[in-house]
């Protein structure tokens, strides 16, 4: 049986690709062109290899630490101390990137009559 409270390495891959995805594709482009103007169709194959990287060492760690959540590697490798400080940046790292995407795609809650907030992409 499954631990609700964890995530497989399969679903991590999941939802980094969801994560690196939505950033390429809604605030990445603009910055890039802004910063590289012409020479800015070099930035996705210069970016490539250390994603692939990123993805193989997740699923490494995934597969030489089953039953272990991405806290639980960092505290396993690194130590309690450090392991928790570096999670800790890591969930910080994943709410600021979501933000600013949030914050891009104007994504806004609206009140339904009933109090449920419905998010509306306009």
């Amino acid at each position: 049986m499954h631990d609700p409270g964890k995530i497989s390495g399969l679903q991590m891959i999941y939802l980094l690709i969801n994560l690196v995805g939505a950033t390429a594709l809604v605030f990445l482009p603009g910055l890039t062109a802004f910063i590289a103007g012409r020479d800015a169709w070099v930035a996705p194959l210069l970016s490539t290899l250390p994603g692939l990287y990123v993805i193989l060492v997740i699923t490494s760690l995934g597969q030489r630490l089953p039953g272990q959540t991405i806290v639980q590697y960092t505290e396993t490798l690194l130590g309690p101390w450090l392991g928790k400080i570096i999670a800790l940046s890591y969930i910080i790292f994943f709410l600021h990137v979501n933000g600013i995407i949030v914050r891009k795609r104007k994504i806004n809650p609206t009140l339904q009559s009933g109090g449920d907030i419905i998010w509306l992409i306009y």
